[in-house]
């Protein structure tokens, strides 16, 4: 069985008032690139061991310190609500200009208009209960008990569209490169998750690189710079993340490089973007930035300082860390420029165990670890995991769906930038819980 899956945000008056008139509430229809009934045409017996093992089945997480309760809940895929109303489970922007709200008693196919007093806080319980079904975990977990998941850098509640898929190709024992139907669905998965991350990336060129995380690709990357490019010096800023921080830090020890810092102003605590031009030289062959900060929420204007950058070395490697600014910001690496852009799908109703990154041409190229075999762009260490692919296109066919809502065209891409605009436009979580305290 497919779930709906619906999106919540503030609706007001032109896209512009900072009164807000209702709320929407976005269903998307149970729709699945995937066939989930995968029925075997015949019996057959798994007798390669290369190509894995059979799973035993398990319905429920029943093991020692999970409630009962957790067990149903796992079973049911029932979630309950969160307090005085707030469910920040997707973003949907404030309305643009022109869109207007359908009426309650003649909605639009997969929109609600729900008229609500923002000093109450409430939905009505029918599309209330819809939003709570869709996720796991929403306002309690076995640990904690009741809590509201606001830990956006943590990462973010996961629809069960996106946990059904990774389950499914998890209970699949077959394996890419083997002769069999199980193994060319594998193949097939993982064709359409790299082609859903260039996607995501806005990529028209360069290579993907997979990773075990956000972090261990971070580490692929600057090895693989460092190691080869010419150069004395690195540059990166304050405000990273502790994954490019300690990248940079050791490879420059390691290739006998100078590690430069461009630090936060005490009285903004932003990065100035002339403090990391005054860093950068003809001997710089490695610039690291952060898109958007996990500590202060400063985005930095990376389409700016790349060109700049480039200014002073035209040649310079550069690689954003886009992990913290893609589930709330549009990418477009053909745009930015730059030689690598890192996500992480957990932070973008995604699955954690993976990493990803869109690589240029002249990075893709660099030595790097890879079988000795495998062609010269290819970053893939071991067996590729085509589970994690099947999560992310889940992911990438709701953004979609939900760009539908604000765009008529059909493109993938035109319906992703919709989607992405309307969530950026949304205004804080923050702004929203303060509102209705």
């Amino acid at each position: 069985m497919m779930y709906p899956f619906v999106s919540c945000g503030k609706l007001f008056e032109g896209g512009r008032s900072t009164q807000p008139i209702g709320r929407v509430l976005v269903v998307t229809p149970p729709v699945s690139h995937h066939d989930h009934s995968l029925q075997p045409k015949r019996p057959r017996s798994l007798s390669m061991a290369g190509s894995g093992v059979a799973r035993p089945p398990r319905a429920t997480p029943a093991r020692r310190g999970v409630s009962a309760r957790a067990q149903q809940q796992f079973s049911d895929w029932t979630t309950l609500r969160i307090a005085h109303g707030v469910s920040h489970v997707a973003g949907l922007g404030a309305r643009p200009s022109g869109l207007q709200a359908p009426d309650i008693d003649n909605r639009a196919p997969g929109r609600y208009y729900i008229p609500t007093s923002y000093q109450e806080g409430l939905f009505a319980p029918k599309p209330m209960e819809e939003v709570r079904s869709q996720f796991l975990y929403v306002d309690w977990d076995p640990y904690s008990g009741p809590r509201a998941f606001f830990d956006a850098a943590s990462g973010s509640c996961r629809p069960k569209r996106v946990i059904e898929a990774m389950a499914l190709e998890t209970c699949l024992p077959d394996q890419q490169g083997r002769a069999n139907p199980g193994s060319h669905h594998a193949v097939e998965v993982t064709e359409k998750g790299i082609e859903d991350l260039r996607l995501f990336f806005g990529a028209k060129s360069g290579h993907i690189i997979p990773g075990w995380s956000s972090s261990h690709v971070i580490y692929r990357i600057t090895d693989a710079v460092l190691r080869s490019v010419q150069g004395t010096n690195v540059v990166t800023t304050g405000l990273d993340h502790a994954s490019v921080r300690s990248a940079v830090s050791q490879f420059a020890a390691m290739y006998g490089k100078e590690e430069r810092v461009a630090e936060p102003n005490r009285e903004t605590a932003a990065v100035e973007p002339d403090s990391i031009y005054r860093l950068v030289d003809e001997d710089t062959c490695f610039l690291a930035i952060i898109h958007t900060s996990n500590v202060t929420g400063e985005v930095l204007d990376v389409n700016n300082i790349v060109r700049e950058a480039r200014r002073i070395k035209p040649d310079l490697f550069i690689m954003v860390d886009g992990v913290q600014y893609s589930p709330s910001g549009l990418i477009d690496v053909e745009d930015i420029g730059a030689d690598a852009y890192v996500i992480a799908p957990y932070k973008n109703y995604g699955v954690k165990g993976c990493g990803y990154a869109y690589a240029s041409d002249r990075l893709a190229r660099l030595p790097h670890w890879k079988y000795t075999f495998k062609p010269e762009t290819n970053w893939d260490l071991g067996g590729v995991e085509h589970q994690s692919y099947a999560a992310w296109s889940e992911v990438v066919d709701h953004l979609c769906w939900l760009g539908g809502h604000f765009s008529v065209s059909t493109d993938r891409r035109d319906l992703l930038v919709a989607a992405m605009s309307a969530i950026k436009s949304q205004p804080s979580l923050q702004a929203t819980v303060q509102e209705m305290l």
